[in-house]
């Protein structure tokens, strides 16, 4: 099903509160990048899967954990600046997009 105009406009706007809300708040490795990938809020705005991205591949787990633990920070930061009759529950999911690639990359390489 196509989404709709507001919610491509709360997917946009999720994803930037919550990264800068990552970078501020989270004590994250210093070695590492950390990105959000991509926000998919449900058409009622009740939840919204949050897709992080973290390099290198071995501090995934770590920084993941981090943020997994640090939900009520972040929920608490998007209610505040959320305006909205329902603020979307957060749910965090590593995004393997980029792991996958370099599969990819490798593969093709051995050809």
């Amino acid at each position: 099903m196509p989404k709709t105009l507001r919610q491509e406009k709360v997917n946009s706007f999720l994803k930037n509160l919550i990264a800068e809300t990552i970078n501020k708040e989270i004590d994250l490795p210093n070695n590492c990048l950390v990105t959000v990938t991509t926000v998919d809020v449900a058409p009622d705005l009740t939840q919204a899967n949050v897709f992080i991205s973290v390099l290198p591949i071995d501090q995934q787990i770590i920084v993941i954990g981090k943020i997994v633990r640090s939900r009520k920070t972040l929920q608490k930061e998007v209610a505040k600046k959320f305006k909205s009759k329902h603020i979307p529950i957060l749910t965090f999911v590593a995004d393997s997009r980029g792991e996958k690639a370099s599969q990819i990359s490798s593969l093709l390489d051995e050809i």
